[in-house]
This record gives C-alpha cells, sequence and structure tokens, in this order.
C-alpha cells in the first residue's frame, strides 16, 4: 500500500472517524503474494504476517442480472478473491479480505482491536483510494461508538462454536447457501464502481461465513442483481 495526499474533510468517513490513513494498493502484487497461503502487510505502522486461504464465495461465471429503466440483461461479474485467516501466533485474531482488480478491502482484527481498510468512491492515478484505520480511530457521542457501516450490532454468535457431539448428532454436516444480493445504482455510487461496490457485497458476506463457519455453513453467490435507483422503503 501507498500513502496518498487527499482532503479528509471531503470523504464520509471524516463524519465517524478521529484519524485515519488514505492509501492506494496493489491488488496484483497482494494476489502474487498470497499463492503461498501467507501475506506480510502493514497498516498503521503495524506488520501483521497473516496466514489465509481462499473461499471461493464467488462462482466463476457470476453474472449481474441489471433490471433498470433501460431494460433488463445480464453482464459479467467482477472477478473478485475472497480470503479469510488469522494473524501468524496470535490466536485470538481473526482477517478477511477481498480482492478485485481495483481494490483491495478487508480487516484484520486481533484481540479487541480491529483494523479496517475501506473504499471510498475517489481515485488519484487511476487507483481506488482506501481508507485505512483502527478501532480505536472511531469517534464517540454520547458514551457510544458510532457504526461507520450503519449496521447494528448483533449478539454474537460464540453458540455456533460450542457444538459438542451427542449421541443423537455425532456428524456435522455442511450446509451450503446460495445467495443472490441485491444493490441499485445508489450503494454503487458510494464505491464509485461496480467492481468495488461488488467487492464490498462480498467482503460483508465473507465476514458472516467466517461467523456462521463452526457450524459448517458455507454461504456462495452465484449472481447479483442490480436495480436503478430505488425510492426509500423500497422493498
Amino acid at each position: 500500500m501507498e500513502k496518498v495526499n487527499y482532503d479528509k474533510t471531503s470523504l464520509r468517513f471524516a463524519e465517524v472517524l478521529d484519524n485515519f490513513e488514505t492509501v492506494t494498493a496493489n491488488p496484483d502484487i497482494f494476489l502474487e503474494d498470497v499463492t503461498d497461503g501467507r501475506v506480510k502487510m502493514k497498516l498503521l505502522g503495524k506488520e501483521f504476517d497473516l496466514e489465509l486461504e481462499n473461499t471461493h464465495i464467488l462462482n466463476d461465471d457470476a453474472k449481474v442480472l441489471i433490471d433498470n429503466e433501460t431494460g433488463s440483461y445480464a453482464i459479467p461479474a467482477a472477478k473478485i478473491n475472497t480470503y479469510r485467516g488469522k494473524v501468524v501466533g496470535e490466536e485470538n485474531s481473526d482477517v478477511g479480505f477481498a480482492v478485485s482488480d481495483e481494490a483491495l478491502i478487508g480487516h484484520i482484527e486481533v484481540g479487541s482491536t480491529y483494523y479496517a481498510i475501506e473504499a471510498t468512491n475517489k481515485t488519484v492515478g487511476g487507483k481506488v483510494i482506501l481508507v485505512v484505520f483502527s478501532s480505536d480511530n472511531i469517534k464517540k457521542r454520547e458514551d457510544k461508538i458510532i457504526n461507520y457501516c450503519e449496521v447494528e450490532e448483533q449478539s454474537s454468535l460464540e453458540d455456533l462454536s460450542n457444538i459438542k457431539e451427542s449421541d443423537s448428532y455425532t456428524i456435522l454436516s455442511t450446509t451450503y447457501i446460495d445467495i443472490l444480493p441485491a444493490y441499485d445504482q445508489d450503494f454503487k455510487n458510494i464505491y464509485g464502481s461496480d467492481s468495488t461496490a461488488q467487492a464490498e457485497i462480498l467482503s460483508r458476506i465473507n465476514d458472516a461465513g467466517n461467523a456462521y463457519s463452526p457450524a459448517s455453513v458455507v454461504f456462495r453467490i452465484t449472481n447479483y442483481k442490480k436495480y436503478g435507483y430505488l425510492s426509500s422503503g423500497t422493498g
């Protein structure tokens, strides 16, 4: 990753973060480096030795099923790789990435500290500007931490990791769930391109897959559905 100078006040992250870095990434270097399952990455001055595996969430022939004012048609989805793993030597760690030709987004969690790489809809020199921050950078208001991705926190899924053998349930079979994520033009505009918007979707589903993996649940995306501009409250 390479640091870039940018007007941080113009980015949506300025509303929820006290401090963050703006960088660009070289996804090709990451993809070349991860072939042996190990990657070294430096975030916010800290170096992490990562152990990763490809989660293969996206089908190779996935398409975007478009339905807007111009009609209905399909185009090939962006080629995006997803990875999950851990920080070497840190048992209480969790790592997840979604990597496209344009951007690299994801997180590294060690203990109680969360490091994030998020995409913006801005570019410099043809490269997507990424925002890097840690959980320590999230602003607090009225003793409550602002949730930057506007998703309500849910109770932990720790019960899923405590599944034990019993006389009636001795083999945990894998359940595959095919998902059709849908997004609209507003969501695409937040991330600047369809490729980066799809990478954001994959990153979220990749994280969900990690939460459900102790229960042998595997999420897969066969296609995306994309709409035009939807009015507020549209189902």
